[in-house]
């Protein structure tokens, strides 16, 4: 794969996919805000404007932001290297089916580490470098038997609870019909 790179606009902003080759690949979802526009996306010039995988790819998260039944987890790209355990999260985390979500430390024990190691987790969906394909939405904070959104997009419901991040996490988080996100503390449905 040469340097490629292909961007759609989405209902919650434009997502574009980077690929510098098969290992080396990055998603950025942008939010919709009056201040840029879709050209704001720096790309090196040299690049080309597509690649079939990415198109392909591009197609799957366009039709899943559009509603359909459609998980971009699935997509044919390879999960991003990165650190040792960040890597092991983003591989165990793609099997985290659409509708289905997983705690931060449930998270740390599929990726082969310990429950206790959830603000590990947290730096690794943090620095996801693939939103949507690496479904970081899918991770929520554990509050008893109460579920919370925990963070999205390096922004944490701590700090403001309707950040845009956080309310495009409850969006995604809606589209796949996984909670009533109204609620401050989400009621369990399908979480492992």
């Amino acid at each position: 794969m040469t340097d490629c790179y292909i961007s759609c606009k989405t209902p919650v902003g434009y997502y574009r996919l980077y690929a510098a080759d098969q290992l080396a690949a990055k998603g950025q979802l942008r939010p919709f805000r009056a201040t840029w526009v879709e050209n704001d996306l720096e790309v090196p010039a040299a690049w080309i404007a597509h690649d079939e995988m990415l198109a392909e790819t591009t197609k799957m998260i366009q039709a899943y932001l559009l509603g359909e039944d459609i998980d971009p987890a699935l997509a044919p790209l390879p999960t991003p290297v990165g650190p040792k355990f960040h890597q092991s999260c983003w591989e165990a985390l793609r099997t985290v089916g659409r509708s289905e979500c997983i705690t931060y430390g449930q998270l740390a024990e599929l990726a082969g580490g310990h429950r206790n190691q959830a603000r590990a987790v947290g730096a690794a969906m943090r620095s996801n470098p693939l939103p949507l394909i690496v479904p970081c939405h899918r991770v929520l904070a554990q509050d008893g038997a109460k579920y919370r959104l925990g963070g999205y997009m390096g922004e944490h419901e701590n700090k403001s609870r309707d950040s845009l991040p956080l309310q495009i996490k409850r969006w995604l988080l809606s589209l796949e019909g996984t909670f009533d996100t109204n609620e401050i503390l989400l009621e369990r449905r399908e979480c492992a």
